[in-house]
């Protein structure tokens, strides 16, 4: 209690006048217990005291000053925490994470694990993987993908820190293991979260997969559920394959989150290879509201009057308008 006062005053005198007590403070329990506090303390005070948390500035004099203090707890347990407050801490900043507390979390990591039911397990997991060192990532996106399957293996693998490169080749042996599966309904389910999973990594590989599963949703004569998750690409993900085109793209009208870095020529080339009139202009639409999101408006307002869908083009119309006013539509 005595630790977290003295580490919450961080907020009213300041983080250097915490980090002088802990200078001045004798090596024990307490000292230990507020340095893990003032690390907690600081995040809060630091970060999300801002009103964006990218604007949040941590001097890395701080991480590594503590940094040297927690990788000296004699408690394994506190450690291990305090290399999750530390890497709580520098999560939204500018500021590094010291390269061996990664390496320490790790070892931690591998005594402990083994004692962990398996929830416990899991969210730990979940909410540091990006915490190990990229081999321990593989393994756990490996032992996810042969316990918990492939939707388990694909949200490890959006929160994992793996490059785009890494991340695709997982994709890949997801599409792979999808294709292989002789139930269509199946199928077309797996195939939908494969695509949901590479959205993020390659839009342009994305597409024809939400597609291929678009196609056997057709097939199968599956219906729109009456409510979903309608926030993604893959519109209800692993769960239920899309059934039309503006499912397969997660809902156009959303945000485009997911669409800050593809590329438009990918889209457009794919757009012009589809066959059916109303997929292709699903796409040119959600195009378009790219454009629209980068404040592209010539572009977008050229891909509008390429629709022949009265309302595709008056919706994306009045996207346009409404950007440039500022505003944005109801979804």
């Amino acid at each position: 209690m005595v630790a977290r006062v003295i580490a919450l005053s961080a907020e009213v005198l300041g983080p250097d006048a915490i980090l002088n007590w802990i200078r001045a403070c004798p090596a024990g329990s307490l000292r230990d217990q507020t340095i893990l506090a003032a690390t907690n303390g600081l995040r809060r005070s630091v970060v999300y005291q801002k009103r964006k948390v990218s604007d949040a500035e941590l001097p890395q004099a701080w991480v590594d000053e503590l940094t040297s203090y927690i990788l000296a707890f004699k408690d394994h347990e506190m450690r291990r925490r305090g290399c999750r407050a530390l890497y709580l801490m520098v999560k939204y900043t500018a500021a590094q994470l010291p390269q061996k507390v990664t390496e320490e979390y790790d070892r931690l990591w591998r005594d402990v694990e083994s004692k962990l039911k398996d929830s416990e397990r899991d969210t730990e997991v979940s909410n540091f993987i990006r915490l190990f060192p990229k081999s321990t990532q593989h393994a756990e996106i490996a032992r996810a993908l042969k316990s918990g399957g492939p939707q388990r293996c694909a949200y490890l693998l959006g929160l994992s820190s793996l490059s785009e490169g890494e991340k695709r080749d997982w994709c890949l042996q997801l599409l792979a293991d999808a294709r292989k599966l002789m139930d269509e309904q199946q199928k077309a389910r797996a195939l939908s979260g494969v695509g949901g999973a590479l959205w993020s990594v390659h839009l342009e590989e994305a597409l024809p997969v939400l597609w291929e599963s678009l196609t056997l949703a057709r097939d199968l004569g599956l219906k729109p559920l009456p409510f979903g998750d309608t926030t993604g690409p893959g519109y209800n993900g692993w769960y239920y394959p899309p059934t039309n085109a503006d499912e397969a793209l997660g809902l156009i009208h959303v945000h485009y989150v997911l669409w800050e870095r593809p590329n438009p020529s990918g889209i457009w080339k794919f757009a012009s290879k589809l066959n059916d009139r109303d997929d292709r202009e699903a796409v040119l639409q959600a195009l378009g509201g790219l454009f629209v999101e980068r404040k592209e408006y010539s572009k977008a307002t050229g891909l509008a009057f390429l629709l022949t869908s009265p309302r595709r083009r008056a919706w994306l119309f009045a996207d346009i308008a409404a950007a440039q006013c500022g505003k944005s539509l109801p979804f």
